[in-house]
């Protein structure tokens, strides 16, 4: 850095007053006759005159002081200007601790001009080259992958001060767009090289932020695709352990089923992605229809498995600012994948029938489901699943298809009519006329306890068949 001290002693320029200023780092050099050349500087400046128009010059010094110049050299002697300082000048600029300095008469302005510009352009040239190397190192951090903390990490040691990352609305860095952040500094002056290197480093955090991002928007959609594969039956054994393979499940997976409100199911799904990246080293997650699945690693244990389980529900739950009931299975082989989702759908479903308060949902709380996923003869399932639901299926052509959805939650709503109606979208009225079809379809009631349990089997039997 360029100071007046030291441009004054290399050129060997006489220090009138205001010693105390010499520190001052020397921005640029700018020739003026004007009695007032401020409207055309921006500050740090050396002003170089001959100062014939500043009368007893002390409002002068005052102006150049006030608008941030480093110093005034003045040459004297030159036919017009100054042949001397003016003692009240000098007292001002002493008072000031504004350098004002005296220009030897044989010395020409350019001479001082190019001296000030060769220091300031080698002095730029090597903060730039500098401030290129750190770029060059925080470039490394970023294409290794390390992350936002170890971005902040090099980027504190390069400016010697500390350095965070955050969310732009300032709460944590977010599930939802980590694109957009703040970049925190603690450092109460910057210099040419902290600016470089801050304005390279936030366009380097940037693509970092981005490139991690696309990356996890693809993980996530292969995810989903591994998951509604899976759910489908399409993917069995090696194929299935392949496709498991790259997400960490290796070993034996267990299910962790939620059910988030239906306007925060994206959110949910991010907000899930991200609690599993923060909880698991191993897992994938994606949405499942109406829930939102995570597949974790389940070896470590049961009560390790429910653990996990519930602070994924928990940071789920916060992240989207409601209470959100979840579900989780038993830890099964890989390729048994679709079972432990199962176990995990009908544990949530199972606590929402009997009207508890959203919360983690186990296998242990199966009950009538553990029936259905326990039977081993598929084609007896899909006799019986037929026999109750097909009637409805063949004889209402598509109409069939909202039957049997009305009647399922007219089921999971203990047969409340407006409750029912409400979670459908439609008039109660409509609800009753769609349930008695039903009956008349099938020759069952609805206000019988049995048939409700045989209707209910069906629909969650195509489940476990599909």
């Amino acid at each position: 850095m360029l100071t007046v001290g030291q441009l004054a002693e290399d050129l060997g320029l006489t220090v009138l007053a205001g010693e105390a200023g010499l520190t001052a780092p020397l921005r640029w050099v700018h020739i003026s006759e004007l009695p007032d050349p401020t409207p055309w500087l921006s500050g740090g400046e050396l002003l170089l005159m001959t100062g014939d128009r500043i009368g007893d010059g002390v409002g002068f010094v005052d102006r150049l002081a006030d608008y941030g110049l480093a110093a005034l050299a003045i040459g004297l002697g030159v036919e017009g200007g100054l042949q001397e300082v003016p003692r009240a000048m000098l007292q001002e600029a002493e008072a000031r601790g504004f350098p004002l300095l005296e220009v030897p008469l044989p010395m020409p302005f350019l001479a001082i001009t190019e001296r000030a510009a060769a220091h300031l352009v080698n002095e730029s040239y090597a903060t730039l080259q500098r401030a290129m190397a750190a770029v060059e190192e925080l470039q490394r951090v970023a294409l290794a992958g390390a992350g936002p903390d170890a971005f902040a990490q090099a980027l504190s040691a390069q400016l010697g001060a500390p350095v965070a990352i955050g969310p732009a609305d300032g709460d944590g860095l977010p599930v939802g767009d980590p694109v957009q952040a703040t970049l925190l500094v603690d450092k109460p002056e910057l210099d040419e090289f902290d600016r470089l290197l801050l304005r390279q480093a936030v366009t380097v955090l940037a693509l970092e932020l981005l490139r991690a991002r696309v990356a996890a928007d693809t993980e996530r959609r292969l995810a989903g695709d591994v998951l509604a594969s899976l759910l489908s039956g399409e993917l069995r054994n090696g194929e299935l352990r392949r496709r498991l393979a790259p997400f960490g499940l290796r070993d034996r997976v267990a299910a962790v089923v939620l059910d988030p409100p239906p306007d925060l199911r994206e959110a949910a799904e991010a907000a899930l992605h991200e609690a599993l990246r923060l909880e698991s080293p191993a897992g994938l997650a994606a949405g499942a229809g109406d829930l939102t699945c995570a597949l974790v690693h389940g070896g470590d244990g049961e009560s390790d498995l429910v653990a996990l389980a519930e602070r994924l529900r928990d940071r789920v739950s916060r992240a989207l600012d409601v209470p959100v009931a979840a579900g989780v299975g038993r830890a099964v082989a890989p390729v048994d994948a679709r079972r432990t989702f199962l176990q995990a759908r009908f544990a949530l479903e199972a606590r929402r029938l009997d009207g508890e308060e959203p919360g983690l949902a186990t296998a242990d709380e199966l009950g009538s489901f553990q029936l259905l996923l326990s039977l081993q003869d598929d084609e007896a399932l899909r006799l019986f699943c037929d026999s109750m639901l097909t009637p409805i299926e063949e004889n209402e052509g598509a109409y069939g298809e909202e039957l049997v959805r009305s009647l399922e939650v007219f089921i999971e709503c203990n047969g409340q009519w407006e409750k029912a109606a409400k979670r459908l979208f439609c008039h109660r009225h409509t609800l009753r006329y769609r349930i008695r079809r039903v009956e008349e379809l099938t020759g069952r009631s609805l206000d019988s306890a049995r048939d409700r349990i045989d209707f209910w089997l069906a629909l969650r039997g195509r489940e476990v068949l599909s």
